[in-house]
């Protein structure tokens, strides 16, 4: 069950990591283009999961791409923390979106 909170949460979440991703990070294993298509926070705002869509390169590029993310999860989480107002900044946890 999902509260208004954590949909707006989620989407400062979407928002700021998609930022970060654009601006902050110039690592070069990142390839293709990056796409957040959802978010889904824990009703205690502690944890979310960013689903991420890498589209225009191979499947092993696609999961160099996300595991340079993850490798860079401090910058982002730190970047959203300067975003939120909340007390706590969820833990990030990136995966792919196998929906895609």
């Amino acid at each position: 069950m999902t509260t208004r909170r954590t949909e707006k949460i989620a989407r400062v979440i979407k928002e700021s990591v998609s930022y970060t991703l654009l601006t902050r990070l110039s690592d070069p294993r990142i390839q293709g283009l990056v796409t957040i298509t959802e978010v889904e926070v824990t009703p205690d705002l502690r944890q979310a999961v960013v689903y991420l869509s890498v589209v225009g390169v191979e499947p092993a590029a696609q999961q160099l791409t996300l595991k340079a993310i993850r490798h860079a999860a401090g910058v982002i989480q730190t970047a959203l923390g300067r975003s939120l107002t909340s007390r706590y900044v969820p833990h990030l946890r990136f995966e792919a979106d196998q929906k895609v």
